[in-house]
């Protein structure tokens, strides 16, 4: 999975890998836990539709209950399932950015 202008850090500690774009974060990868998991940003309805469709889709962990999700590993949803999850999310908070920021990023490309 290839998305431009992401970087990444351990800001709430060694077991969890935040992605971010922008600043903004869209991805949390808790990759210690047991079952691991991951907490996107999503659609407030298309989250709802998550969350009645996959059991182990629940309200964001440590997130806006609202507009994330965390999906749990637990053997119920295959890990390449949610990468359609992850690249909208990326896109969500892209979307969000201050104009001035997407700018500033697209320019980056451009060099």
């Amino acid at each position: 999975m290839t998305m431009p202008h992401v970087t990444y850090d351990n800001v709430f500690g060694p077991q969890t890998t935040c992605y971010r774009v922008g600043g903004k974060i869209f991805l949390m990868l808790g990759q210690d836990a047991d079952p691991q998991y991951a907490t996107f940003s999503y659609d407030p309805e298309e989250s709802l539709v998550l969350r009645a469709t996959y059991p182990s889709v629940v309200p964001g962990y440590y997130s806006n209950k609202r507009l994330s999700n965390t999906v749990y590993y637990d053997g119920r949803i295959e890990p390449e399932q949610t990468l359609d999850w992850i690249s909208e999310s990326y896109a969500i908070v892209f979307a969000k950015l201050p104009r001035k920021v997407r700018d500033e990023l697209a320019a980056r490309s451009d060099a």
